[in-house]
């Protein structure tokens, strides 16, 4: 008996937990990311674009917010594109934040999560 309970268990989990999985990974990261930033996504033979406010960006620069500020994912929900440069040993990275009006700062892609996920 106690074998059929903690199968049946594992059953459910398993059950509930692989439709899950396959909703995250089948969607496309840059897909939702442009539309939720108030885009277009278009993937043709050429490859994947971004077009918000009729300019067309390569996909993954809108993702990694390599655009205008004025198109860029922050700017969609009102806030400022600002970049922070890190070093670490002798690689420097530069950062993307959005600001919000009083000076908080958040990353765009927790945004993102919070939009997509929720």
């Amino acid at each position: 008996m106690l074998v059929f309970h903690k199968m049946k268990k594992i059953l459910i989990i398993f059950f509930i937990f692989i439709p899950f999985l396959f909703f995250i990974y089948s969607q496309n990261v840059y897909q939702l990311y442009c539309t939720l930033g108030g885009g277009e996504y278009i993937s043709n033979s050429s490859g994947e674009y971004c077009i918000v406010d009729g300019v067309a960006f390569n996909a993954l620069d809108y993702y990694n917010n390599l655009v205008p500020s004025r198109y860029s994912f922050c700017s969609h929900f009102g806030l400022s594109l600002i970049f922070k440069t890190i070093q670490v040993g002798n690689y420097t990275f530069n950062i993307s934040y959005c600001e919000y009006p009083n000076g908080t700062v958040v990353s765009p892609y927790y945004l993102f999560s919070q939009l997509a996920y929720n």
